[in-house]
């Protein structure tokens, strides 16, 4: 198996890691800023609100408002320590903001995915309950309803 090295390589895998971080990114809803920590109306998306008043519960996620500072990574010249460096970086924002959103729901019985590389929460079926204090949380930026692409 031919490894090539050099200026070239080292550019094409960083596309690479580039678009596979814009992809997952794209997946899920854009960024708003941090808001109140008491519960607000414009913090949560109308779709959540009306599968909750209708349905009783509703597929929502999460978004938190902390957000990794990735300006450093090109000053990392290995790719495969560049690839780590990103990753501890997401996972160290992700893990710090979500520790009281996370609590809050295994709290409340809810069943929720936590996405590092995004630094949001999927939270699966929540409540009136799991809502409210998902947008009662200060670090939580914005509460939106689940999309699909075609």
């Amino acid at each position: 198996m031919l490894i090539r090295t050099g200026p070239v390589a080292h550019r094409r895998r960083w596309r690479t890691i580039v678009s596979s971080l814009a992809a997952v990114l794209l997946l899920v809803p854009p960024s708003l800023p941090a808001r109140a920590a008491t519960p607000s109306p414009s913090k949560v998306d109308a779709g959540v609100e009306t599968a909750i008043s209708t349905n009783g519960a509703a597929d929502f996620w999460v978004e938190l408002s902390d957000q990794a500072d990735l300006s450093g990574a090109a000053a990392v010249v290995d790719w495969a320590e560049r690839g780590r460096w990103v990753v501890d970086k997401l996972k160290s924002v992700s893990t710090a903001s979500q520790t009281g959103v996370i609590a809050d729901l295994k709290a409340l019985n809810a069943t929720f995915t936590s996405f590092w590389a995004a630094n949001r929460v999927f939270v699966k079926g929540g409540g009136r309950a799991a809502l409210d204090s998902m947008a009662a949380r200060a670090e939580v930026a914005r509460i939106s309803a689940p999309r699909t692409y075609q």
